[in-house]
């Protein structure tokens, strides 16, 4: 049976030492399986690998802990251009809600400054959505 694509996203927490809030990535990373359950047993070894401690630039302990998983799909089209990786689907959503998830070119993450963090972006349009939707 030929490899199959999963998108898993990993749940990465990040503490600092001396600091109450804490950060939490969710990293979408492809892996390469023949069924479900080798995907499941290898996002969670590639989420196991964030685990790390390290001393930021000012001096503090970041300690990088992977949370778990919370998702992971089956990528139902070949690679390539234009494929459909994953989709999300809301229901009952008004046309002021769908007015609010459209963003201009400068509001994508891809073009947003990155605020001295380099993976860190999220679109306000995405951000916005959410926040009408009662998901942040």
């Amino acid at each position: 049976m030929n490899s199959k694509w999963f998108l898993a996203e990993l749940i990465v927490e990040f503490h600092v030492e001396n600091e109450s809030s804490r950060l939490v990535h969710i990293n979408s990373i492809l892996v390469s399986a023949k069924n479900a359950e080798e995907a499941y047993s290898k996002a969670l070894h590639f989420g196991q690998r964030e685990n790390t401690e390290y001393t930021n630039t000012d001096g503090n302990l970041v300690t990088v802990t992977f949370r778990g998983l919370r998702d992971l799909n089956i990528i139902h089209e070949e690679l390539a251009d234009g494929s459909e990786i994953i989709y999300e689907e809301y229901e009952d959503v008004d046309e002021d809600d769908i007015s609010h998830t459209i963003a201009e070119k400068d509001q994508l993450a891809v073009f947003m400054p990155r605020n001295g963090d380099e993976n860190l972006r999220i679109s306000t349009a995405r951000r916005a959505f959410f926040h009408v939707r009662g998901k942040e």
